[in-house]
């Protein structure tokens, strides 16, 4: 899913080349849920990882400051540097962007990590109580996301966590009760499949959504509670379809590539966006033409450009595999080697 997921990432990004990329029907597709299927696979194998190990609290966030934090400080240097060259952005004014909006850049992986540090009650305590109270858990949870939702301010990204935190939270606790939740199996992807088709079309990034004015004329009072269900619902459903695809693709090539690129989806999210200023001829196709030859060059592209970056610089420097890509490794390494070390590490962590 990871895998299936980066491609989305980049393919959305390719489509951007074209200034009227938010009335693109495959870029509503893709933007009304892919960021938070990778929030929602992180909170759920954060529980599959609980279920192995013990959680020490402190070792537990250190090791997200180096697998997160260090890279997303990292890349918004380098990022810094381009954009701030471009326009003239003063490096007070950057530092300032990063406190208090740092929803541009690399504001995924900083995100994440305030998702890892905002349910680490829950998952502490998950370990410690008796089975029998663990559904009070969801409360606590809701409590935490209740809280964020009343912040209205862009202080450290808390405006982006009160939105990313409900999918993790619901990764983690579906994972918690993936047994409970067995006998759902059998009619969920009908569901997502077509309640996804019946309301993307509805969705969009910027501006309203097309039914607001039906629901402030109708039911002012719970407008924008609905409107936040469509999203969190329509959103859900997109991650389902993306699970039944894969589920489909799993046994083939096709599921074995996606498998294998899903272990560097961190190399790939944070170098892709450069490889394309490399290659001006790439944005032309995927920008001009818009066709689909067009982006799955841009695609193709972006993963070949990042994987050949982060073997054949990154990952051969220890100092470059911690800044760049949070992972510590004092071994000298070799692609081989690199890739057997994503697997235990990149592959969660990211």
């Amino acid at each position: 899913m990871k895998g299936f997921g980066i491609i989305l990432v980049i393919m959305g990004h390719a489509l951007q080349g074209n200034p009227q990329f938010d009335e693109n029907f495959a870029f509503r597709i893709i933007y009304s849920f892919h960021m938070p299927l990778f929030f929602f696979i992180s909170g759920y194998l954060l529980q599959v990882s609980l279920e192995k190990h013990p959680l020490a609290p402190i070792s537990f966030v250190l090791k997200k400051a180096r697998t997160l934090v260090v890279p997303f400080l990292s890349w918004y240097l380098i990022f810094g540097v381009w954009t701030g060259m471009a326009s003239n952005v003063s490096w007070h004014e950057y530092v300032h962007r990063l406190i208090y909006s740092p929803d541009f850049g690399y504001w995924f992986l900083w995100v994440l990590f305030l998702c890892f540090a905002a349910i680490l009650p829950v998952a502490w305590l998950q370990q410690r109580i008796d089975p029998r109270w663990r559904p009070g858990l969801i409360a606590l949870s809701w409590l935490t996301l209740y809280l964020l939702r009343q912040t209205h301010t862009g202080f450290l990204g808390l405006h982006l966590l009160k939105v990313d935190y409900f999918y993790f939270a619901v990764g983690f606790f579906i994972c918690c009760w993936r047994k409970q939740l067995s006998f759902f199996q059998r009619w969920w992807p009908e569901i997502c499949v077509v309640g996804f088709l019946l309301l993307v079309p509805y969705w969009r990034r910027v501006g309203e959504m097309p039914f607001m004015p039906y629901l402030r004329e109708n039911f002012p009072a719970k407008a924008e509670i609905l409107r936040d269900t469509f999203e969190y619902s329509l959103a859900l459903m997109g991650i389902g379809c993306v699970a039944q695809i894969v589920k489909a693709l799993l046994s083939g090539p096709i599921g074995r590539w996606l498998a294998w690129i899903g272990t560097y989806t961190l190399d790939i999210y944070v170098i892709h966006l450069h490889t394309f200023l490399f290659c001006p001829f790439v944005v032309i196709l995927s920008s001009h033409r818009g066709d689909s030859f067009g982006i799955a060059t841009a695609v193709a592209w972006g993963i070949f450009a990042s994987l050949a970056i982060s073997f054949c610089l990154i990952r051969r420097s220890v100092i470059l595999k911690f800044l760049f890509l949070g992972i510590h490794d004092s071994r000298k390494s070799d692609p081989v080697a690199a890739g057997r070390v994503a697997l235990g590490e990149v592959g969660f962590s990211s």
